[in-house]
């Protein structure tokens, strides 16, 4: 959880050795947020840091994939001049599947999380996000029609009014090594690990 502060801690730096790319890989891991247990948070200064979590029992990952840019993510922080700011998390999908067990997929998808990879890092600490961590992702927009998007569904999810997040996203960062530090292969392995 956030804390309530108003202070920058660290320098800004935004320079050609760490820029980013636009978009994000089109492979998308989805979970229902109450299979969520055991959240181990790297520390009180790194809040928004989750270094391991656990399913429950049967529980497991689903994937949405994509391609091209036909997946994408974000957040919107909402400022308020009379309580703590919050941040709303989105995720909008692509639906090409339009059999009777994906329109109920599709219909009934909610309170979820989302983890991402950023496209254009294989970083540690940075290169998977979570969204709706904290108060799940809705169905926001849900929209078909046969002569628009070359047909496809189009769903963005986002946290409910009201109930945005703390952080704008949680970074997903696995530790290893005899002085354990965040590993992108450890995290993509366990990532994998969720879906079977």
């Amino acid at each position: 959880m956030a804390k309530c502060e108003s202070k920058i801690f660290q320098n800004i730096e935004s320079n050609c050795a760490n820029r980013t790319s636009a978009g994000i890989e089109q492979k998308v891991y989805i979970i229902n947020r109450s299979d969520i247990q055991n959240v181990v948070i790297a520390s009180d200064d790194d809040y928004n840091k989750i270094t391991d979590f656990q399913l429950k029992d049967d529980a497991k990952a689903y994937t949405a994939t994509g391609f091209k840019r036909n997946l994408s993510a974000g957040f919107t922080r909402s400022v308020s001049e009379d309580t703590v700011d919050t941040f709303i998390d989105s995720l909008t999908l692509t639906g090409y599947q339009f059999d009777s067990a994906s329109a109920r997929n599709f219909d009934n998808i909610g309170d979820v999380v989302a983890i991402i990879e950023r496209k254009g890092t294989k970083e540690g600490d940075g290169s998977f996000i979570a969204l709706g961590w904290e108060n799940g992702l809705y169905v926001s927009e849900d929209s078909w029609a046969s002569g628009d998007n070359n047909g496809a569904r189009t769903i963005t999810l986002s946290n409910l009014e009201d109930a945005g997040e703390s952080c704008s996203y949680y970074v997903i960062a696995v530790l290893s090594g005899s002085d354990p530090e965040p590993d992108y292969e450890a995290t993509k392995t366990f990532l994998e690990g969720l879906t079977e």
